[in-house]
Order: C-alpha cells, then sequence, then structure tokens
C-alpha cells in the first residue's frame, strides 16, 4: 500500500510540478499578445478543467489507498489483539499448573 501511495504522489507531483500547467510562461508578463495567446490556447485546451480532473482522481487514488492501509491495520490489529488472549491465557494455564503441582 505504501509502494502505491507513493507511485500516486510521484504522479501527482510530476504532473502539477513538471508539466506547469497553471503556470503561464514568463513571456506572458512582458507582452500583452503572448498573454492573450497563452489565455486563449488555455481555454481552447481546458488546462484549468484537466488539471482539476488530474487533481481529483490522484486524490480518489490516495482515498482508496487510505482505506486499504487502514483495513490492513485493522487486520494487524486483531492479529495482535488475539495474540496477547492467547498469551494471557497460556500464562494462567501456567499459574495453575504450579499451584496444582505446589499443592
Amino acid at each position: 500500500m505504501a509502494r502505491l501511495a507513493s507511485l500516486i504522489l510521484s504522479f501527482k507531483f510530476t504532473s502539477i510540478a513538471h508539466i506547469m500547467v497553471l503556470d503561464k510562461p514568463d513571456i506572458t508578463w512582458d507582452n500583452p499578445e503572448a498573454d492573450r495567446l497563452y489565455t486563449t490556447m488555455a481555454g481552447l485546451f481546458e488546462l484549468n478543467q484537466r488539471y482539476l480532473e488530474i487533481k481529483h482522481k490522484s486524490e480518489t487514488l490516495l482515498d482508496m489507498t487510505d482505506v486499504f492501509t487502514s483495513l490492513s491495520h485493522a487486520r494487524r490489529s486483531a492479529r495482535l489483539e488475539w495474540i496477547i488472549i492467547v498469551l494471557i491465557a497460556i500464562e494462567i494455564v501456567i499459574y495453575i499448573m504450579q499451584l496444582y503441582r505446589g499443592t
């Protein structure tokens, strides 16, 4: 689960940081025509909507891995509780055997 979560986070980081979907290029700050071109192309390619979809899908995947991780922890916790119960039962049996032998 940890490996899957790290892959999802890596994908999210790559899609946001390296692609820089929502960052305007530096030239758009100096050149109004480049800014209009960028705005037009961003609208044409639906950059904001695509970014939101990628973000939503990666968050959904992370939520799913959280659920599976919590289920795994619950299973491990239940197993440990049963081991503790068995050890306590063994200790009680040993104590009773010592009382029986001592008397």
